[in-house]
């Protein structure tokens, strides 16, 4: 921590100055500090938006040039891109807790089965999810819910990431939620949805309520 040695603006210099550095006055003299500043943290809505922006922007890429073509139309409308208008229409479709689509529009006539084979580990710093795929999935990507002391009903707040599904098995896909572990019981379920837009139903509760 640097010490004043000699005079800046004067030698009792007190305060903050453009929120970069502040002076104070101690036993021993002046000293001068960094200024603090909060961490920034998200919302619930936030991380929610957050989570599905990182899906689809990482899913793109494996869509097929069949489906990439469909989102044409809408582009035109809107005079932007194929991603562009992938990414906008399911954005909306998302704030509305509709799955998202890899072709436009959404059909959502076929939902998925639970797939893969799960487990977790609660450790005090962060959570480790694992599903573990004996072969390829046919669903779009799986959404993670959390509720504490109570299994999850399935609400939107309660998801803490969407993931994609794997395109070649057998193969492991691994999530690590970093959140301190508070005393308390911690219950995560999945939940996967199609590549046509349609929710699947809430797989079991791990670890298992009592």
């Amino acid at each position: 921590m640097p010490r004043l040695t000699g005079p800046l603006l004067s030698l009792s210099a007190t305060g903050s100055i453009g929120k970069t550095i502040t002076f104070s006055r101690t036993r021993r003299g002046g000293v001068v500090r960094a200024a603090g500043h909060a961490p920034r943290t998200s919302s619930a809505a936030q991380q929610l938006t957050q989570a599905m922006n990182r899906f689809l922007t990482t899913t793109w890429s494996s869509i097929s040039a069949p489906d990439k073509a469909t989102w044409s139309t809408l582009a035109e409308q809107r005079s932007t891109s194929n991603y562009h208008a992938y990414l906008s229409y399911n954005m909306r479709r998302w704030r509305n807790y509709l799955a998202p689509t890899a072709a436009s529009p959404a059909v959502g006539t076929d939902p998925p089965a639970m797939e893969g084979i799960w487990s977790l580990f609660i450790g005090r710093e962060c959570v480790d999810i694992t599903i573990a795929y004996t072969s390829v999935p046919t669903s779009f990507g799986v959404a993670i819910f959390h509720r504490l002391n109570v299994p999850p009903l399935g609400m939107q707040h309660e998801i803490i990431q969407v993931l994609a599904t794997p395109d070649t098995a057998p193969r492991q896909v691994k999530y690590t939620w970093q959140q301190p572990v508070n005393p308390g019981n911690y219950y995560f379920q999945l939940r996967f949805f199609s590549d046509d837009g349609k929710w699947g139903t809430l797989g079991s509760v791990l670890p298992p309520p009592p």
